[in-house]
């Protein structure tokens, strides 16, 4: 059985910006591996947050035009999860305990929601896990090599 993963928007944004190279490179693989080894979700608070930084604050902006094409795309490749009340009751309670702001939270909430493993962002702390059930993965950070961490 496939294991759940959790996709942030800066991810998304990464795999249609070019002006980012080395992270247009890793969100693409990244990407292309979730959908071959894993079901990858991501939440309808991800489709607005992609399409408000990919039409306004990219290097190069996406036209409207094309933000609905990405967003097509990234709804039938991609499980996806709307928020509820019990969303934003889970996100509130992870504040207070993560101390993450209400719209990281919200994030959180959704990967949980969706029985996911790991969530990948380069915006929260790599490696913390949530709840003893999701580990936060930063696929832009600098890996260590083998040598450093078995110190």
């Amino acid at each position: 059985m496939k294991g759940n993963v959790f996709f942030d928007t800066n991810v998304l944004v990464y795999l249609f910006d070019k002006s980012e190279k080395k992270k247009h490179a890793i969100a693409g693989q990244l990407f292309k591996q979730s959908l071959e080894k894993y079901n990858p979700w991501i939440s309808i608070q991800v489709i607005n947050e992609f399409i408000v930084i990919a039409t306004r604050k990219i290097k190069n902006p996406l036209s409207l035009k094309e933000a609905k094409k990405r967003i097509s795309f990234l709804a039938d490749a991609l499980n996806m999860i709307s928020n509820s009340i019990s969303t934003c009751s889970k996100s509130i309670a992870l504040m207070e305990k993560y101390s993450y702001s209400y719209w990281d939270s919200l994030i959180i909430a959704s990967a949980l929601e969706s029985n996911c493993t790991v969530l990948y962002t380069e915006d929260m702390q790599d490696g913390q896990v949530i709840d003893n059930k999701l580990r936060i993965m930063n696929p832009f950070a600098a890996k260590k090599t083998e040598k450093s961490r078995k110190k």
